[in-house]
């Protein structure tokens, strides 16, 4: 069984994986973006970290989306 922080982490790298690829986004490009290391956004796209609240903000900027569709998703 896994624990709710790494359900949580690739909740949120699938969501930031389809804002990325429905605007033809990739990790160089977003990481060039938002000032993050391709290596973070790589990160979280895998599930293997969950976002601080200052990287979220810069991604959702950059995405042109708000922050709870990336941290929780919409309908």
């Amino acid at each position: 069984m896994t624990k709710p922080s790494e359900r949580l982490a690739k909740a949120i790298g699938k969501r930031l994986e389809a804002l990325m690829e429905n605007r033809g986004y990739s990790q160089k490009w977003m990481a060039n973006k938002t000032g993050l290391s391709q290596a973070a956004i790589n990160r979280y796209l895998h599930g293997r970290r969950i976002p601080a609240g200052d990287c979220v903000i810069a991604m959702a900027k950059v995405l042109r989306c708000s922050t709870d569709d990336i941290l929780v998703g919409t309908k």
